[in-house]
């Protein structure tokens, strides 16, 4: 598998250059593997206003 996800975070990493965040293989709500690129500081802003309850990405992933 690291191989594969290695192609695929190169490929994000040049069409989404600020960041992104995905996972794989998901079962009650938690990836069997996950990938994100964004700063610490917006992740910790993310979490500290508790935006997955309100995010579109989320929610329209579900």
């Amino acid at each position: 598998m690291a191989i594969e996800t290695a192609n695929y975070s190169d490929r994000l990493d040049k069409i989404a250059p600020h960041g992104y965040f995905y996972g794989l293989h998901i079962r009650a709500a938690m990836p069997l593997f996950s990938a994100q690129t964004f700063p610490r500081a917006w992740m910790d802003h993310y979490v500290e206003e508790a935006y997955a309850l309100r995010d579109p990405i989320i929610a329209w992933g579900a």
